[in-house]
């Protein structure tokens, strides 16, 4: 049974291990077939923006259109305009050019300039004329000169006779402005515009050399330039000297300029826009003379001789006459000492809106007190106020207090309140003998009056030097009149003496 048994169990093992054998068989073993790679996608790199570049400017595809003229508000030189011009000039033989104003300027693709100058050629005989200077400023900087038109017009800058100096500040000033279109009224067909002052001289009177635009009054007209000369007398009364179209012809040949630049307009002279005239400025009329200060009662007013009782006030021109007793004296000298000085500061307070400047001692008279008598600088705090000569009589008690009894206004300009002229008041009245003695020998062609110097006012310097003389005249007749005038002398370098004018005390 046993036997039995394990014989079973024998061949359930054994079909057991056969079942076993073909459930565990292994399939055929194929070869690996290597899969595709698969292929990755790139990821998209970033996109790297190209830097900029500088952009070439190239003149022939650039589409510019051409300004307008523009007319230089200012016309004086700065260091950027002496800069382009230097860059032109730097290496001009043959020939001197110095720049006096900027006139104005254009922009096509570049920049043209347009300088006044002073230019001279290099050959004996040569004066130096005014000349128009056109240059081309590039976009590069670069600076060529583009014409040279030389005028026919003179500056006198160069020749001491004429005595023309370089205005240091090309600016007009509105008098001047008003003195130009006063002067140049009367000429008919020709509209004249001021531009700016090109120099100055001074001789028996001032000279201004002024450039203008110059119009024609005609349909089409073109701008061109003239130059004008205003002269001022020593009163401030303006005259037409002479005017002077630019005539301008080129002094060199046109430089062949680089096809890529443009031509520029015609003649850049200031066309279709030209500076608009200034409107009339009103001239200063006559500073008005002070109310009359009025006269203390008590103040006895002077007389012939001293009394104690108020009589006759002296000659509205108070000259000093023989010595006799309440005569009026001359002084030994007409300076103004501190005495003077002190006495003169007493009436100050008396004086609102009107300043009084005393420039010299003419005399004195005793009285009951002692009247004085002052020549003045005369200004007066008014509008357009000009400061003029009046004689100020002082009547001082034997108490020391001091009133004013008149001031007597002349039609004189000093000339001393404004820069533009030069004249300077003097710091000693006292005229000089050699002076005295020029004056003496200058009025000898001057018959039918007589002029004796009191007081030497003011001085003014150029080619020369211009004396303002305060004298006594007279006229040679067989009732002659006494008075004052003004009388002005030119001295040159030379020492050779002349007269440049002679004024009445009433402006006359």
């Amino acid at each position: 049974m046993k036997k039995t048994i394990a014989w079973i169990l024998m061949i359930l093992t054994v079909l057991s291990l056969f079942a076993g054998c073909e459930k565990q068989e292994p399939a055929p073993a194929l070869e690996a077939i290597p899969a595709p790679a698969q292929t990755a996608e790139p990821e998209p790199e970033p996109k790297e923006e190209p830097s900029p570049e500088p952009v070439e400017i190239d003149c022939e595809t650039v589409d510019v259109v051409p300004s307008e003229w523009e007319t230089a508000q200012a016309p004086a030189l700065n260091e950027e305009t002496v800069a382009i011009f230097r860059k032109a000039f730097g290496f001009m033989l043959g020939a001197s050019y110095e720049p006096l104003l900027y006139l104005g300027k254009q922009v096509i693709t570049g920049t043209v300039h347009t300088y006044l100058a002073r230019s001279k050629i290099i050959y004996p005989g040569e004066r130096e004329t005014f000349t128009l200077i056109f240059l081309y400023e590039e976009r590069d900087g670069e600076v060529r000169i583009m014409d040279i038109c030389r005028s026919a017009v003179p500056t006198g800058m160069d020749d001491p006779a004429d005595g023309f100096e370089p205005a240091e500040d090309p600016v007009l000033t509105e008098p001047l402005i008003a003195g130009f279109n006063e002067a140049v009224a009367p000429l008919l067909g020709v509209v004249y515009s001021p531009v700016a002052l090109c120099g100055t001289k001074i001789d028996s009177g001032l000279s201004f050399m002024i450039i203008a635009e110059s119009t024609p009054v005609v349909p089409g007209a073109e701008t061109g330039y003239s130059f004008i000369r205003l002269d001022m007398n020593t009163q401030g009364k303006f005259t037409l000297g002479s005017v002077m179209d630019f005539n301008a012809e080129p002094e060199l040949p046109e430089e062949p300029e680089p096809e890529e630049t443009p031509e520029p307009t015609p003649t850049p002279k200031p066309t279709k826009t030209p500076t608009p005239k200034p409107t009339k400025t009103p001239k200063p009329t006559k500073t008005p003379k002070p109310t009359a200060t009025p006269k203390p009662t008590a103040t006895p007013e002077p007389t012939a001789a001293p009394t104690d009782a108020p009589t006759k006030a002296p000659d509205p021109t108070p000259l000093p006459t023989e010595e006799a007793p309440g005569a009026w004296k001359k002084p030994k000298s007409p300076a103004i000492g501190s005495s003077l000085k002190k006495l003169f500061q007493k009436i100050s307070d008396s004086t609102i809106g009107v300043k009084y400047t005393p420039v010299a001692y003419i005399g004195s008279q005793q009285v009951n007190g002692t009247n004085h008598a002052f020549l003045c600088e005369t200004s007066i705090a008014a509008p357009d106020s000009q400061d003029l000569y009046a004689i100020v009589l002082l009547y001082e008690d034997r108490s020391k207090n001091v009133t004013i009894t008149d001031v007597i206004m002349s039609g004189v300009r000093t000339y001393t309140d404004q820069p533009m002229g030069g004249w300077k008041r003097v710091d000693d009245p006292t005229v000089p003998k050699d002076l005295s003695s020029l004056l003496k020998n200058a009025l000898k062609s001057r018959l039918g009056a007589s002029y004796s110097p009191v007081a030497l006012l003011s001085t003014q310097s150029g080619a020369g030097t211009n004396y303002c003389i305060f004298c006594e005249s007279g006229s040679v007749t067989a009732d002659p009149r006494a008075g004052y005038a003004f009388v002005y002398l030119f001295v040159d370098e030379s020492g050779n003496a002349r007269i440049g004018d002679i004024v009445g005390f009433d402006g006359n």
